[in-house]
């Protein structure tokens, strides 16, 4: 796969964008255009999670295929040569924060959970994300950094491997 980061200045309100150009599966791409349509719509539009990247839009052309999407400031791999000490406890558990949202949204395993598949956006203010489980208020301190989930071209329904997100919703989508 080949990904290729590109800045659109100051489109609309000074929202930047990055591009990713996938020139392998159609079904990854299906897959991945799938989920991310859905995340957006019905998880980061309603605010029900931060941990999701916004798309866009998207465009098949021939073999290629484009997704346009909100940009991110990197991935946490990127982050390994900074002195993560203090932010350390915050990013590994918005981490595992976004597999659980994922999980709990799309019913999907991800199926390829790695460093460069979890983005992070910078922050400039002080932000404490709260969620609550099993009745408790749980909250991770984010000042620095909001990870987000990436990439879900191989991911899988839980309940079967070759259903990806709602049947009615997929139905629509083709």
């Amino acid at each position: 796969m080949i990904v290729k980061k590109q800045l659109i200045p100051d489109y609309a309100d000074g929202w930047r964008f990055t591009e990713k150009i996938l020139e392998e599966n159609r079904n990854h791409y299906k897959n991945e255009v799938a989920i991310l349509d859905y995340l957006t719509k019905y998880v980061t539009l309603k605010s029900l999670s931060p941990h999701f990247i916004t798309l866009y839009g998207h465009l098949e052309c021939g073999e290629n295929y484009f997704l346009l999407a909100e940009e991110a400031s990197g991935t946490v791999s990127s982050l390994y040569s900074t002195n993560l000490q203090n932010d350390i406890r915050s990013i590994i558990s918005q981490m595992f924060v976004s597999l659980f949202m994922f999980h709990k949204y799309t019913k999907c395993y991800h199926n390829d959970t790695h460093a460069e598949n979890f983005l992070y956006m910078k922050t400039n203010k002080k932000i404490m994300l709260k969620y609550k489980y099993k009745n408790q208020n749980c909250y991770i301190n984010a000042d620095k950094y909001i990870i987000n989930l990436w990439d879900f071209g191989l991911a899988s329904n839980i309940y079967d491997d070759y259903i990806i997100i709602p049947k009615q919703y997929i139905i629509t989508m083709i």
